[in-house]
């Protein structure tokens, strides 16, 4: 089966009854939702500027039991959390946001606070991964939060990565038992945190967009966008070199995509899902299939325009049901159901 051929069965798949089943979506209000100590504070935030209206936009979800944590990168000014978490299952009509892990842990003005939170994660023991892009004077950082036992991190910013260690602020995560991985699209490396050793490191690699790890394989694209697919063993990422840098991991081309690429994410069950743009579609591809990437060995999870205009992120929720943020184009997001595998 050609890219053309997979083009015509996305075509089919839209006319399809099953294009039209109704999917379960979670609309993310952070203005509306957002709950405050009380209504005096919030109307000093909004009078001192540290929150202003409309300047809140999810970019990530993570799920674990019970709950999804909810990340607001602070890419604009007035964002006054940009890490909070609501009731999973979500309300039908209203999903409350709290601050994660509270309040105080919002305010930026120390460097130990959250600064800008791009990605999170949940992970063996329930453990909430937390990657913090960093800001001005703040270097980015990794956070573990053991949040069903308590809220204080187990990791904190005295083993923040470097900022010059990929010379941009780091945007994506994946999570591989005790091990982080962090990387940004145009920095040739990838930052390896170790919960157990307490330690980061740098590994010399082609620059790295989207990263999801599937049966000890780290899958990453180039950037955002891409259709080229790498694979990297994760078992030479595993141990901290004794100066820092270890070596070189440039991984194997296993082959092109469907399309340009967003969102990529790894399924328990050892598929890849990722949204193509162009075709407006969530796609899975199975990754015990024979190398390279093939067409046939792809399924079509959900083609809907109206839903799914642009995928800022994919993740999996406690029951193997994986979901997409869809994005409109006024920056509005909401969870969109993705049928499970």
């Amino acid at each position: 089966m050609t890219a053309l051929d997979i083009h015509a069965v996305l075509l089919l798949f839209a006319l399809s009854p099953m294009a039209a089943l109704s999917a379960l979506t979670v609309p993310w209000e952070p203005d509306a939702a957002l709950q405050w100590p009380d209504a005096a504070v919030r109307a000093l935030a909004l009078h001192s500027g540290l929150w202003v209206p409309g300047a809140a936009q999810v970019r990530a979800v993570a799920f674990g039991p019970g709950r999804a944590f909810v990340c607001m990168p602070r890419w604009r000014p007035g964002v006054a959390a940009t890490l909070a978490w609501a009731p999973w299952p979500a309300a039908p009509r209203y999903t409350p946001l709290r601050p994660f892990p509270s309040w105080p842990a919002q305010f930026a003005a120390r460097c130990t606070n959250l600064q800008s939170v791009v990605g999170a994660a949940v992970g063996d023991r329930d453990r909430l991964w937390v990657l913090d892009e960093g800001a001005a004077g703040c270097p980015p950082k990794f956070l573990v939060f053991e949040w069903r036992l308590r809220v204080r991190p187990i990791e904190t910013a005295r083993h923040a990565v470097r900022h010059a260690a990929l010379g941009e602020p780091p945007r994506h995560l994946a999570v591989d038992g005790e091990l982080a991985y962090a990387s940004a699209a145009s920095a040739p490396a990838l930052l390896v945190f170790s919960l157990r050793e307490r330690a980061s490191w740098v590994v010399r690699a082609r620059p790295l967009g989207p990263l999801a790890l599937v049966n000890g394989l780290l899958f990453a694209t180039p950037r955002d966008g891409d259709t080229e697919l790498l694979a990297l063993p994760a078992d030479r990422l595993h141990h901290a070199p004794w100066n820092g840098t270890a070596g070189r991991a440039d991984g194997e081309v296993v082959g092109s995509l469907l399309g340009p690429a967003w969102g990529l994410c790894a399924h328990p069950k050892g598929a890849l899902i990722y949204f193509l743009q162009r075709d407006h579609a969530v796609v899975s591809w199975d990754t015990s299939a024979v190398r390279p990437v093939r067409a046939e060995a792809h399924r079509v999870l959900l083609q809907d325009a109206a839903l799914l205009p642009r995928v800022a992120h994919i993740a999996v929720d406690v029951t193997g049901t994986p979901w997409a943020l869809g994005v409109g184009p006024d920056g509005s997001a909401t969870s969109v159901r993705l049928p499970t595998l």
